[in-house]
């Protein structure tokens, strides 16, 4: 009976020796697999998040990254804001419209953000600002926005507004309600990250369609985390980006391939450069490196 005991001891002893090596790694990638979600869920959440900027007419897109009471901040692209002048407004996700006042105390260094802020007892969502540095070539990224709107002769269907189930590489949403302003949802692949910005703070390239319209929407990964300001879209017919912040210009090869792809700020950069003050230190700004 005793060597029994002896022997069972024994087996118990090797097996916790032998499992650690592997186990960990196998909890933490179920960890990781589980918090993935799906397409579903992931167009659901992007339309939680995204608001129109208005002023008299559609500029552009916003998303809504904190809450405090029933004050709601909205990061969106410098440049849609000057598309028009104030006062502005923040069309939500259930259609109804807000006043909004852009935060003009804030100093984002040339970059292509601008912050709004209006007031609602609504609860509405607010995003999960996530982490570019996890990002490796050819994982999956989507973005959103609403699209400018098109006359009804423009409607077909091979229209970027309209379902498209041939494209593999993206999945876009159906028309809105009032069928000439749509809300989009495309996924696509990360593709590039350049080592310092372009104009703008750009440096996150993707293979996202991303219609005029949708600048200042969300950029988020497999797990619905914020990662970039939707800016630029591939192959513009002028403005293209042919220059860093520093004012150096990218070799031909790099232009070339900068051309070909979708741009977005990194969250980091907005997170780096808002005050405290507006912007409380959170969990999710904590955990952040520096670019």
């Amino acid at each position: 009976m005793k060597w029994r005991l002896l022997i069972l001891i024994a087996y118990l002893v090797g097996l916790s020796i032998a499992l650690p090596a592997s186990t960990p790694d196998a909890t933490i990638l179920v960890k990781q697999q589980a918090t993935q979600l799906s397409i579903d869920q992931l167009n659901q959440l992007a339309r939680s998040i995204s608001v129109r900027v208005l002023s008299g007419e559609t500029l552009g897109s916003g998303i809504l990254v904190y809450k405090q009471g029933s004050v709601y901040q909205v990061l969106t692209n410098a440049h849609v804001l000057r598309s028009a002048v104030p006062p502005y407004q923040i069309q939500t996700p259930e259609g109804q419209i807000h006043p909004a006042k852009l935060l003009k105390t804030i100093n984002f260094h040339g970059n292509d953000l601008g912050l709004l802020q209006f007031t609602s007892s609504r609860k509405y969502a607010v995003a999960n600002l996530g982490n570019t540095s996890p990002l490796k070539v050819g994982d999956e990224v989507f973005a959103a926005g609403f699209a400018f709107p098109v006359e009804t002769s423009q409607i077909t269907p091979s229209s970027p507004i309209l379902p498209s189930h041939k494209q593999k590489e993206n999945i876009i949403s159906p028309v809105d309600r009032d069928e000439f302003i749509s809300f989009v949802f495309t996924a696509g692949k990360f593709s590039l990250m350049l080592d310092k910005a372009l104009e703008g703070g750009y440096r996150i390239g993707y293979t996202n369609e991303v219609e005029q319209g949708m600048s200042g929407g969300p950029l988020l990964n497999r797990r619905g985390e914020l990662v970039g300001i939707n800016g630029l879209h591939a192959n513009p017919l002028w403005d293209a980006p042919d220059l860093y912040q520093d004012g150096s210009t990218p070799s031909p090869p790099l232009q070339q391939k900068i051309a070909q792809l979708s741009w977005a700020v990194p969250i980091e950069t907005f997170v780096q450069l808002v005050p405290r003050s507006v912007i409380p230190k959170s969990a999710n700004i904590n955990r952040m490196q520096p670019l």
